[in-house]
């Protein structure tokens, strides 16, 4: 009896291993699909944050290309800009110089008054050109 007492107490302990193996694989198999998941999930937001990223750069280069374009147009309308102002300042001086010499009062020469105030316009927009150069630098 204790013969047939030992094998039942060895086949018990056999099948409990066995339900414990199962039991560690199930165990098992769930953290593989957790991790599968958390990996999909991770992988679609990898893919669309990597998109956008190439979108902004993109963006960049293409705001680049405009600043860059800008920079000139800017540059040589201040030069221009800076001629003009030059140009209208010395005739002003001179239609001023003129008409005392003349003994007339310079705002009744005709065009002066608005090339004087054209004169303060240009170079308050030189000034402004200037500024918006230096921001895209």
């Amino acid at each position: 009896m204790k013969t047939l007492e030992t094998i039942y107490k060895k086949l018990n302990s056999v099948e409990k291993t066995e339900l414990e193996t199962h039991k560690v694989e199930l165990g098992i198999v769930d953290d593989l699909k957790k991790l599968s998941n958390q990996a999909s999930k991770l992988e679609k937001e990898l893919r669309e944050n990597s998109k956008e990223g190439f979108e902004i750069r993109k963006q960049e280069k293409e705001i680049e290309k405009s600043k860059t374009s800008l920079r000139k147009i800017l540059s040589n309308e201040i030069k221009k800009g800076d001629s003009i102002y030059k140009k209208l300042d010395s005739l002003i001086q001179k239609a001023f110089k003129t008409s005392k010499e003349l003994g007339v009062n310079p705002k009744e020469i005709k065009g002066f008054t608005e090339a004087n105030d054209r004169l303060q316009t240009i170079n308050n927009a030189v000034d402004l050109a200037t500024d918006s150069l230096e921001s895209i630098k």
